[in-house]
């Protein structure tokens, strides 16, 4: 059976999810070995990081259960709530570079 476009999305979105994930995961790594009150700072972000992570996966559950039209219509917002869950990774990680080199 061939993937639809939305298949392919819901597939993508999932893979990208996947790998923020573990990016943060190596963030929150990164940031064991910061001074406590650095670490605290950054445990926080990281947090923060997965709580949004987590909004942005129940958000592609909702659209895995909606009809091609509807789906189409929550496209936008979805992409927007991913790249701003991967531009504040990216901040955070390059915060975390910066302190421990």
């Amino acid at each position: 059976m061939e993937m639809n476009e939305k298949e392919m999305y819901e597939k993508r979105a999932e893979l990208k999810l996947k790998e923020l994930g573990s990016k943060i995961d190596q963030l929150k790594a990164k940031a064991d070995g910061l001074v406590a009150k650095k670490k605290e700072k950054y445990y926080k972000r990281v947090e923060n990081l997965r709580s949004e992570m987590n909004r942005v996966s129940e958000n592609l559950s909702k659209m895995k259960e909606t009809s091609q039209d509807a789906w189409v219509g929550m496209k936008k917002g979805f992409d927007k709530s991913l790249k701003n869950l991967e531009d504040g990774f990216n901040k955070a990680a390059s915060r975390v570079k910066k302190l421990i080199s």
